[in-house]
This record gives C-alpha cells, structure tokens and sequence, in this order.
C-alpha cells in the first residue's frame, strides 16, 4: 500500500541457467572424398545440441601420424574451402574446432579422411 514501510508481499520464480556450449560436432566434404590433385574440396562444419552463436576453426594433416596445422582460424563462417593445388595426392585428415563465441578453447571437435588422388 501507498505510505507503507515495508513489503506486502513478495514473489519469487525459479530460473535455470543451461549451457550454450557446442556438445558434438560434424564435419562433411564436398565431394565427398577421392578428388583430384588441384581440384577444389568444401568442408562444413555444424555444433550439435546446442544453441549458440559458434566460431569454427579448420585444421588439416598429411596421414597418418602428422601433425594438424591450421587451415583456417576461428571464425563464425561454418566452411571452409581447400584449394588443393600443389597438394601431393595421398591421406589426409580435416578437423574441425568448434566454440561458443567469447570462449578460447574448443569444446567440440570432428576430423575425416580425404584423399587427393
């Protein structure tokens, strides 16, 4: 009431705060795999049960056994596109990082083979 010192009354909801953070990621190639030396390849990325906005950065190794480098840093674009002229044909392994935006480490990853032939 108007004038009163103190509450009347009160009211209070429950709130839950749930995790935005990417829990799976998957990786595809177009074409799918086994393309030709100086041919171009499109990777897409997507985070998985999640909400987000993500980041995504693409890493890429000669395999087995070699160490991924980076392909393309984090960014909000989803692809990647490997212009594979001057590649040696032969295994190679694409990864994919992915983070909510503002984080600085991953929190989901995906890798595939491709070969170049």
């Amino acid at each position: 009431t108007v004038g009163n010192v103190a509450a009347e009354a009160t009211a209070t909801i429950p709130y839950t705060l749930t995790s935005t953070a990417a829990t799976g990621a998957t990786l595809t190639a177009n074409p799918v795999d086994n393309t030709a030396t100086g041919n171009s390849v499109t990777y897409t990325a997507s985070a998985t049960a999640c909400t987000g906005p993500f980041e995504y950065e693409f890493q890429a190794r000669v395999a087995p056994g070699g160490s991924f480098v980076p392909a393309q840093p984090y960014t909000q674009t989803n692809t990647w596109t490997w212009n594979t002229i001057g590649s040696p044909a032969g295994g190679y392994e694409i990864k994919v990082n992915v983070r909510t935006v503002g984080n600085v480490a991953a929190e989901a990853t995906a890798t595939i083979p491709y070969n170049l032939n």
